[in-house]
C-alpha cells in the first residue's frame, strides 16, 4: 500500500534528508551533501529532476536523473541519466521506485528528453527491465590492458603530456554532431564533470593540438574516462597513458570502448582485452523517434564518463 505516502519533487533544503536516507538504504556508506548537489542540482542543463515520496516526515525513498546534453541521430537533445535509486529499507517492496521513476519520466517526456539511460546494478537491473520497460543495450566490459603485455607498435615518443584542466580546457570544445548516441562533451560538461567534481580527482593529458585524454587512478589501474582526438591522436594519447601508468607503477590501464570503434581492433594488438566487471548498459527512449537508435548498441559512443559510478 503507498496510499499513505506523499509524493512531491525535490525542494531546497531537501538535502539533509536525502543523506540521512542514503545512509539508511546503504548501510557503512556516506553521501555528502555538495557531491548530491553538484551532481543532480548543478549539472550543465541546469535542470533538477528528483523525485521523493515521504512518511510523515520522513524521507523514505528517492529517485533522480542528470539530465545532460545528447547527440541522437544527428541531433542535440537532452536526455537523463538514471542514478542514485533508494528506498527506506522499512518501506522496501511497496512500489516506491517504480511510482517514483514514473513521475520522473512523465515530467522528462512533457520537457522533450529524448530518452533516460543508466548502468544498474545487479539489485536494480530486474526492477528497470520489469517494471520500468527498459531496454537492455549492451553488457559493456572493461577494456584492460595488463602493463606487463604491452605491445604497442608506436616507435616515437608522444607530444602528449599531462597539464592542468585551465590549460585544458582553454581552447574550448564544441564537438561536431553524430548520427549515433553520445554525450555532447563540450567544455561545458568537460568543467562540470571533472574539473568541478567534488568527491573525485581526475587528471588530463594534452597533446598540444586539442586532443584530450581524462583519467583517473583506481587502485593499481589507471582509467581512461574519456579519449577525445582524431584517430591517429587517439593511439598517441593512449600510448602516452601506458607508458605514464607504466611509470607510476601500475599494474593496468582499462577504458570502456565500443567494440565497433575501430580503436578497439587497434588496441586489441596492443594486448588490451575484455575483463571484469561487465557493467549493464540500458536505455528507455522517451520520444517516439529514438527507440530504434539507442538500441543498437554500434550506436552508442560510449566512455566510462558516461557512468555515474567512475
Amino acid at each position: 500500500m503507498i496510499s499513505d505516502i506523499e509524493f512531491r519533487s525535490f525542494q531546497e533544503g531537501d538535502e539533509p534528508a536525502t543523506a540521512a536516507l542514503f545512509a539508511r538504504a546503504y548501510p557503512g556508506r556516506m553521501m555528502e551533501v555538495r557531491t548530491w548537489r553538484w551532481r543532480f542540482v548543478e549539472n550543465p542543463v541546469g535542470e533538477t529532476v528528483v523525485e521523493l515520496a515521504f512518511s510523515g516526515d520522513r524521507l523514505v525513498a528517492h529517485y533522480a536523473v542528470t539530465p545532460v546534453s545528447v547527440f541522437i541521430a544527428g541531433q542535440r537533445k537532452r536526455a537523463a541519466l538514471s542514478g542514485t535509486t533508494m528506498t527506506d529499507p522499512e518501506f522496501s517492496g511497496r512500489g516506491l521506485f517504480p511510482a517514483l521513476a514514473k513521475r520522473a519520466y512523465e515530467r522528462l517526456s512533457s520537457r522533450h528528453y529524448a530518452f533516460a539511460y543508466g548502468f544498474p546494478n545487479m539489485n536494480s537491473h530486474r526492477g528497470f527491465i520489469r517494471d520500468l520497460a527498459w531496454r537492455d543495450v549492451w553488457e559493456v566490459p572493461i577494456f584492460r590492458l595488463d602493463i606487463a603485455s604491452f605491445r604497442s607498435t608506436l616507435s616515437r615518443s608522444t607530444a602528449s603530456r599531462e597539464v592542468g584542466w585551465d590549460d585544458a580546457l582553454a581552447k574550448g570544445f564544441e564537438p561536431d554532431p553524430i548520427q549515433g548516441v553520445g554525450l555532447v562533451r563540450d567544455r561545458a560538461f568537460l568543467s562540470w564533470r571533472y574539473q568541478r567534481n567534488p568527491s573525485q580527482r581526475y587528471r588530463v593529458l594534452s597533446n598540444g593540438d586539442g586532443g584530450l585524454l581524462v583519467f583517473k587512478r583506481y587502485k593499481d589501474e589507471l582509467q581512461i574516462m574519456e579519449l577525445l582526438s582524431s584517430d591517429q591522436q587517439r593511439f598517441d594519447l593512449v600510448d602516452a597513458l601506458v607508458r605514464k601508468a607504466k611509470g607510476e607503477g601500475c599494474a593496468s590501464v582499462g577504458m570502456w570502448l565500443n567494440l565497433h570503434d575501430p580503436l578497439h581492433r587497434e588496441l586489441e594488438r596492443w594486448g588490451f582485452e575484455n575483463s571484469m566487471p561487465i557493467t549493464y548498459l540500458c536505455a528507455k527512449a522517451l520520444e517516439p523517434e529514438f527507440p530504434a537508435v539507442i538500441a543498437s548498441y554500434a550506436n552508442w559512443n560510449i566512455s566510462m564518463g558516461d557512468s555515474d559510478v567512475f
